[in-house]
């Protein structure tokens, strides 16, 4: 292929966008099917590898229905999420992009639900240089303001406590750790995640497990307070290895193989990971060393897909984003009907991605 011809490479989330973008202005024309995968790809400057998969996430996140070679626009069924103004989903970030992939799958996934209703939202990229008087005035020019996870910029967090004492405006909290200070909130029960995979070891046969985080603040924190309770309610023994202080992420999932090396030798069959972040490098190990599937066992839970993506797969407890999202936008198509608004805390249950990871020890 010429340079001339050759199409220029962009990731599967900036042309997801476009094609977001395109299928709003489809629904607006009265328009319900979509192009010739090279057709569409021509008119969004991308390759049709890179297409597929911005259509793959499309259509798991409902946007569209793929049959044969026919691509049907979805219609949308909440028409009042245009009446509850303008909404700012604020996510940490890092070049523009969230920086958890946890987040990123729930902004991907709930930004067409609202632009395809008539709804108003964008996204807030605050990253540790943000200017506190452009945070603030964000957040004065919105009607609805969707909280993620810490922000970390310089005073934000303060002004935030300040803003939910008050009580003026409308927060949604959709993770931690804002969940029980906003009077709105919708997220993933994590103790559950936990006692998930308490439950999912133990029927392997697991009987002493060692359990690993990057972090013990809220959400790793409740899905290891859940998941000790609960395996050790079993019968069960447990193991911490949670992450110093001061350890940055690399460096601490280095050491992590030596820990788990050491847990396997003293006994453990088995692992909880409180998130998939660096499963990679902490497992690589014992799969070099075929102790996984055959012995040992892991479940995580699903923050960047690692574990799912790894080779063998290993178990893990999905984020639940779709089912978050889905409530979420039934309280707001509620939210959009009336002008009285009782405070609800939900948490949604999530389930478990099993792979062949999890076979009797």
């Amino acid at each position: 292929m010429s340079t001339a011809t050759m199409k220029p490479y962009r990731k599967h989330t900036e042309v997801y966008h476009d094609l977001v973008k395109r299928i709003e202005r489809d629904l607006a024309s009265g328009e319900h099917v979509l192009p010739p995968e090279i057709e569409l790809s021509r008119q969004l400057s991308t390759s049709r590898m890179t297409l597929r998969k911005a259509l793959d996430t499309a259509v798991m996140n409902g946007l569209i229905t793929r049959e044969h070679k026919r691509t049907t626009i979805n219609t949308r069924p909440y028409p009042d999420l245009r009446k509850c103004g303008k909404m700012l989903f604020v996510a940490y970030s890092v070049a523009q992009n969230c920086h958890l992939p946890a987040v990123e799958r729930l902004w991907l996934r709930l930004l067409p639900e609202i632009r395809l209703n008539g709804g108003d939202i964008s996204l807030l990229p605050v990253d540790d240089d943000f200017k506190l008087k452009d945070f603030r005035e964000a957040i004065r020019q919105a009607d609805l303001v969707f909280l993620t996870t810490h922000i970390f910029a310089k005073g934000t967090e303060e002004y935030l406590e300040e803003q939910l004492a008050r009580n003026e405006k409308p927060f949604f909290s959709l993770f931690e750790p804002f969940f029980s200070k906003c009077p709105y909130g919708i997220s993933m029960d994590n103790r559950e995640a936990g006692r998930i995979a308490a439950r999912e070891l133990w029927q392997s046969g697991v009987r002493k497990a060692i359990v690993f985080s990057a972090s013990l603040s809220n959400p790793h924190g409740d899905r290891i307070r859940g998941f000790r309770a609960e395996f050790t309610r079993l019968g069960g023994e447990t193991v911490l290895a949670a992450k110093r202080e001061g350890i940055s992420d690399p460096v601490y999932y280095l050491a992590c193989r030596d820990r788990l090396q050491e847990a396997y030798n003293a006994g453990c069959s088995g692992a909880f990971l409180a998130s998939d972040e660096g499963i990679g490098i902490i497992l690589m190990d014992l799969f070099e060393r075929h102790l996984i599937p055959e012995k040992f066992k892991a479940v995580s839970v699903n923050g960047s897909g690692q574990a799912l993506h790894h080779v063998p797969p290993i178990s893990c407890v999905n984020h639940a984003t779709g089912e978050v999202v889905a409530e979420l936008l039934r309280q707001l198509q509620k939210w959009g009907k009336t002008t009285v608004h009782e405070p609800f805390h939900i948490r949604i249950k999530p389930s478990l991605y099993r792979t062949g990871s999890l076979g009797k020890v």
